[in-house]
C-alpha cells in the first residue's frame, strides 16, 4: 500500500515538473514579443508559480494521499498560460490575477486540511442549498449590471460574481440529496407520452431547479449560467438514477420556458439574433462576436504569433473572450491543445467518480466535472458562434477574482472525492452494494463519453473557423483587421485628372493616417478610409494599388519592399475634372439627387456628385451612431439611387 500511495504523489510531482517549462517558455514568448528581449527577471512569475504548486503538492501529500496525480498538475498548466496570456493582454490585470492564483492555491490547499471527507458536508446539504439558492439569486435583487448581465455584487470596492461559489455549493447539495435518494429516484410509477415517471412528488427538486435556472435566465439576464447550472443538474440526477426520463423531462421544461422567455425578453432575442447572425450588425451589437470571428480566422492552423495579434480589438478580452486571444495567436493546434488540457482533466475527473468509494465521493466527483466541462464548453462554444454567446469565465484562465478561487476549491473537492484507495471502507458513505457502484460507474462512463462528444464539436467547431472559413472571413467587408498593419505604409494619392489631390496619407507619430484635403468633395467616389469600419469607394477598390501590393513604380521599390522598408503607395489619377465636378455639385446644393457627367466620345466619368454628401474624416462617427441619419448621407445615389 505504501508504495502505491508513494507513486500517485510522486507521479504529481513529475507532472508538475513537466508543466513548469511550457509556462515558462509562453512567459518567455510574451515578454520577447514586447521588450524584444528575455531577462531572468521575466521568469519571475513562473518561478512564483511553481514554488506555489510545490506547496499544494506538499499539502496534498499530507492530507490527500490517495488523490488523482493529474488534476493539480492540469489545473497548473492552465493557470499559467492563462496567466502569461493576461500579462501580453493586460500587465495591470495581470499583476491582480498573480495575487488571485496565489489566494486561490492557498485555499485550496486550506480546503484539503479542512475538509477531512465530502461525508460530512453532507449533513449540512439543506444549509448548503439554502446558501446556494441565495448566493445564486442574490444579483437579481442587488447585482450590478455588467456587459448586460447581472451577476456581479459590490461590497466595498470590491466586486464578486456569488455564482462561482453557488454552483459548488449546489453540486454538494444535489450529491447529498441523490445518495440518500437516489434508489427512491429510480422507480417509475406512471406513463406519460411513452415515458415512464417517478412518483409526482419526486420531480419536486426538478422542479425547483427549472425554476431557479429561469429566474436567473430572465431575472439576471445570464443565459450562460442558467443553462450550466440546469445542465450540471440533468448529469447529475442521471448518474445517480440511470433515469433518461428526467433528462427528457428536464429538457422539455428548459426548452419550454427558454422559448416563453425568448418571446418576452429583447434580451434573449438579442442574444439569439447575435448568434444566427452577428454580421447583421457588425459595427453595433454584433461587434464582439465578429471581431473574436476575425481573429480566430486571422489565427488560422499555427497562429500569428504571440504578440503578433489584434486581440484589443475584441472587448472584454481578457474575460469573456481570452480563449481567441489565446486561439488567434498559437493558432488552430494551440487552441485544440488548451481544449484537450481541459478534456483531460474532466476525464480524470470521471475516472475519480467511477474509483469512488461511496454514492457522495461519485456523485460529487460528476457533478463538479460536468460544472467544469460545461462551463468549458458554454464559453468557448461561445466565442466560437458554436452555440449563442454567454458572459461566463473559462475556468483556471480568464481574468477574475471569485472564478479563480471557486475553481481551485472545486479542485480540492474533487481531489478529496478521489482519496479513498480501493478496498478502504468509507465511513457514513452510504454504500449500495457492489452491483449498485457498478451501475453508478457505467452510467458515469456514459456521462464521460456524452462530455467527450461536447469537446469534440469544440474541437472541428474551431478547425471549421480557423481553417475553412479563414479566407472568406479575411475577406468580409466587415474585416479591418488589416487596416492596423496598414497604418504602418504611407498610402498613395488620390487626384483628379487635373491634378487636385483628394486624399494622402500623412505621417504621425509611428503610423500613417488618412487626410482629406478638400472635404466633401466628391466624397461619394472616394468613398473613406476608417480604422474601425474599413473601406468603401476608390479607397476599397484601388487599395491594393494605393498600398503597392500588386504593382510598383521602380526596381527601388522591389529592393526596399525585400529589405523590410515600407514601399509607398502608387497613386490613384481619377477621370473626374474638378471643375465640371464643381459645377455638379454646386447644382445639387440644397437638394437631394444625383449628376454624372460622361464623356460621350470615351465614356470618362467627368462628374459623379451625390447630395446630401460627407466629409470621408468623418465616416467613422456617422457608421457608429445607432439611430439614423439624416438625408443618408452615405448613400451614393449616383449608383444606388432608384430614378428615371
Amino acid at each position: 500500500m505504501s508504495l502505491a500511495v508513494r507513486t500517485r504523489r510522486d507521479t504529481e510531482l513529475l507532472l508538475l515538473l513537466a508543466a513548469m517549462p511550457v509556462i515558462a517558455l509562453a512567459f518567455a514568448l510574451v515578454h520577447g514579443a514586447s521588450d524584444r528581449t528575455v531577462a531572468w527577471t521575466d521568469l519571475a512569475v513562473p518561478g512564483g508559480l511553481l514554488g506555489a504548486f510545490l506547496v499544494a503538492h506538499a499539502v496534498a501529500r499530507r492530507f490527500a494521499r490517495n488523490a488523482d496525480p493529474a488534476a493539480l498538475p492540469i489545473a497548473a498548466l492552465l493557470s499559467g498560460v492563462g496567466l502569461a496570456f493576461l500579462t501580453r493582454l493586460d500587465p495591470a490585470l495581470a499583476t491582480a490575477q498573480v495575487l488571485w492564483l496565489f489566494a486561490g492555491v492557498a485555499v485550496m490547499a486550506a480546503t484539503l486540511v479542512l475538509v477531512p471527507s465530502l461525508e460530512t458536508l453532507a449533513r449540512y446539504k439543506y444549509t448548503t442549498a439554502l446558501a446556494g439558492v441565495v448566493l445564486l439569486l442574490l444579483p437579481a435583487v442587488i447585482g450590478r449590471e455588467v456587459n448586460g448581465a447581472k451577476l456581479w455584487l459590490r461590497v466595498g470596492g470590491m466586486s464578486f460574481q456569488p455564482a462561482e461559489v453557488a454552483k459548488i455549493l449546489l453540486v454538494l447539495f444535489f450529491a447529498a440529496y441523490l445518495s440518500e435518494n437516489r434508489e427512491v429516484l429510480s422507480v417509475s410509477t406512471k406513463r406519460a407520452l411513452g415515458v415512464w415517471l417517478p412518483p409526482a412528488r419526486r420531480l419536486g427538486p426538478l422542479l425547483a431547479m427549472w425554476a431557479v435556472s429561469l429566474v436567473v435566465l430572465v431575472a439576471e439576464r445570464d443565459l450562460g449560467s442558467s443553462l450550466l447550472f440546469f445542465g450540471v443538474f440533468l448529469v447529475m440526477i442521471y448518474a445517480a438514477t440511470g433515469r433518461p426520463a428526467y433528462v427528457l423531462v428536464g429538457l422539455g421544461l428548459f426548452g419550454a420556458g427558454a422559448s416563453a422567455a425568448y418571446a418576452v425578453f429583447t434580451h434573449v432575442q438579442s442574444r439569439i439574433a447575435i448568434w444566427l447572425d452577428p454580421f447583421a450588425d457588425a459595427a453595433g451589437r454584433g461587434y464582439q462576436l465578429v471581431q473574436s470571428l476575425f481573429a480566430l480566422g486571422a489565427g488560422g492552423m499555427l497562429g500569428t504569433g504571440i504578440g503578433h495579434g489584434f486581440p484589443g480589438r475584441i472587448p472584454f478580452v481578457a474575460t469573456d473572450f481570452i480563449f481567441t486571444a489565446i486561439a488567434e495567436e498559437i493558432g488552430l493546434l494551440g487552441g485544440a491543445a488548451l481544449i484537450l488540457a481541459y478534456f483531460a482533466l474532466c476525464a480524470r475527473g470521471m475516472a475519480t467518480a467511477v474509483r469512488a468509494r461511496s454514492d457522495m465521493n461519485a456523485l460529487t466527483a460528476a457533478g463538479l466535472v460536468a460544472t467544469l466541462g460545461l462551463q468549458t464548453f458554454v464559453i468557448i462554444g461561445g466565442v466560437t458562434r458554436l452555440i449563442p454567446l454567454t458572459g461566463i469565465t473559462l475556468p483556471f484562465v480568464s481574468y477574475g477574482g471569485s472564478s479563480m478561487l471557486s475553481n481551485f476549491i472545486l479542485l480540492a473537492l474533487l481531489m478529496r472525492a478521489g482519496d479513498a484507495p480501493r478496498g478502504e471502507e468509507v465511513p457514513e458513505a452510504g454504500l449500495t452494494g457492489a452491483l449498485g457502484r457498478v451501475a453508478l460507474a457505467l452510467r458515469v462512463r456514459g456521462v464521460t463519453g456524452a462530455l467527450s462528444l461536447l469537446f469534440v464539436a469544440l474541437i472541428v467547431n474551431l478547425t471549421w473557423v480557423q481553417v475553412f472559413q479563414a479566407d472568406a472571413l479575411a475577406a468580409n467587408p466587415a474585416n479591418t483587421r488589416g487596416l492596423a498593419e496598414e497604418m504602418a505604409r504611407p498610402r498613395g494619392e488620390v487626384v483628379t485628372t487635373d491634378g487636385k489631390v483628394l486624399a494622402r496619407s500623412v505621417k504621425r507619430g509611428d503610423a500613417y493616417e488618412r487626410e482629406y484635403p478638400e472635404g466633401a468633395f466628391a466624397s461619394h467616389v472616394l468613398g473613406y478610409w476608417d480604422a474601425k469600419y474599413g473601406r468603401a469607394g476608390i479607397e476599397a477598390a484601388m487599395n491594393d494599388a494605393l498600398l503597392s501590393e500588386r504593382a510598383y513604380s521602380n526596381v527601388g521599390d522591389l529592393i526596399d519592399e525585400a529589405a523590410g522598408v515600407p514601399v509607398p503607395g502608387n497613386d490613384v489619377v481619377l477621370t473626374l475634372d474638378s471643375r465640371v465636378q464643381e459645377a455638379a455639385e454646386a447644382a445639387l446644393a440644397g437638394h437631394r439627387g444625383a449628376v454624372v457627367v460622361l464623356d460621350p466620345r470615351t465614356g470618362a466619368v467627368l462628374a459623379l456628385a451625390s447630395a446630401p454628401d460627407f466629409d470621408p474624416k468623418e465616416a467613422g462617427d456617422i457608421l457608429g451612431r445607432r439611430t439614423a441619419v439624416a438625408g443618408s448621407p452615405l448613400t451614393d445615389r449616383a449608383t444606388d439611387g432608384l430614378y428615371p
